[in-house]
């Protein structure tokens, strides 16, 4: 935001603390306290992590980080569910998987430009086949519900 009202592309008609400070307390969002000793822990982080927020939100304490499994919601409904997580601070809060910031989408998105299981392993050496298999299971209930018509 600051970047965007220095180059004149957003005009917030106040101060951008004063802002913040207000959408902190209007929404109860808490700022995660980053110290030295997290940046620090982002080295020992394997590559995938390449995001710079990322990579400080995973050296921070899993206690201290909001995230859910799916399988939290739908039970264990289907076996490979609990691989697919949801955390509002990664990924702008959309499905991924076991905490990486491989998106659902993304993983999809190869199988449907015709990319096989082996292809998609090869190139993300960080998923297993059992990912690829909850990413179908996920993609399949979000389709599992009646379609009305109106009369």
């Amino acid at each position: 935001m600051a970047i965007k009202i220095r180059l004149g592309k957003f005009d917030l008609q106040q101060p951008l603390a004063e802002f913040i400070h207000q959408q902190l307390e209007r929404n109860q969002i808490e700022l995660l306290p980053i110290g030295l000793g997290h940046i620090v822990q982002t080295m020992a982080l394997p590559f995938h992590h390449r995001d710079p927020f990322d990579r400080l939100l995973e050296a921070h304490p899993s206690s201290a980080r909001p995230s859910f499994n799916l399988s939290d919601i739908f039970g264990n409904i289907m076996s490979y569910l609990q691989r697919i997580t949801v955390n509002p601070l990664q990924c702008g809060g959309r499905p991924c998987i076991r905490g990486m910031r491989i998106r659902v989408k993304d993983v999809l998105d190869l199988l449907a430009a015709g990319a096989s299981r082996m292809e998609i392993l090869e190139d993300y050496p960080y998923l297993e086949d059992e990912d690829i298999t909850a990413v179908l299971e996920y993609a399949a209930s979000q389709f599992d519900h009646p379609v009305l018509k109106v009369a």
